[in-house]
């Protein structure tokens, strides 16, 4: 009995043991892996070229943020600390505490200084109103009328395209569902589309 007992006990012991060593190799592991660089680190600017020094008091300018992770997402990329479940109830997990190449990084922030750049071409196109009323929201009608009754400026209306591309990056475009009503509408046009929507 006294052996049974001592036998549990030595098993138990070197399970937890075994347990706390894996647990504390991989608590050693994160905190190897981490590295934050130091508050109010001054940076000293290496490409001054980019830096636009037309900058004037009492202009508005448009500003976004972006937050790109440190650069290593991608489609096959996955973050060790994240986990959930796919459609079918399969539970995945992430794997990865870093970038998975220094390649794939660069290539990953190059695919978001491009998005920007998108996103700078879409806030600056200029809106155009539309003639006649709803020329954007009621397309469909204007389309279906302009093919039935002879109008070609109407059945073959256009709003242009708004994909752009960067080097090798096809970009997507920035506009929301609400585009066509805030083109032909303003703010008053999202309003009242969220608002039959709502309905």
């Amino acid at each position: 009995m006294k052996k049974t007992v001592k036998g549990i006990l030595i098993g138990a012991s070197s399970l937890l043991g075994v347990t706390l060593l894996l647990v504390g190799g991989y608590v050693g592991y994160v905190f190897g892996q981490y590295y934050r660089l130091e508050d109010n680190l001054d940076i000293e600017v290496e490409n001054k070229s980019l830096v636009s020094s037309n900058i004037n008091l009492n202009e508005e300018y448009k500003i976004s943020t972006y937050n790109i992770g440190f650069g290593a997402y991608n489609q096959e990329y996955t973050f060790f600390m994240d986990e959930g479940y796919m459609a079918d109830g399969t539970k995945v997990s992430g794997k990865y505490g870093t970038a998975k190449s220094n390649e794939s990084a660069i290539e990953s922030t190059e695919g978001v200084i491009n998005e920007i750049k998108n996103l700078d071409v879409e806030l600056s196109r200029p809106l155009k109103s539309q003639e006649p009323f709803g020329r954007l929201t009621l397309k469909p009608i204007y389309n279906w009328y302009g093919s039935h009754f002879n109008d070609r400026a109407l059945a073959t209306y256009s709003d242009g395209t708004y994909f752009n591309s960067e080097g090798k990056y096809v970009l997507g475009n920035v506009f929301t569902i609400f585009h066509s009503e805030y083109v032909d509408a303003g703010l008053f046009g999202i309003l009242l589309f969220t608002l039959l929507m709502s309905i």
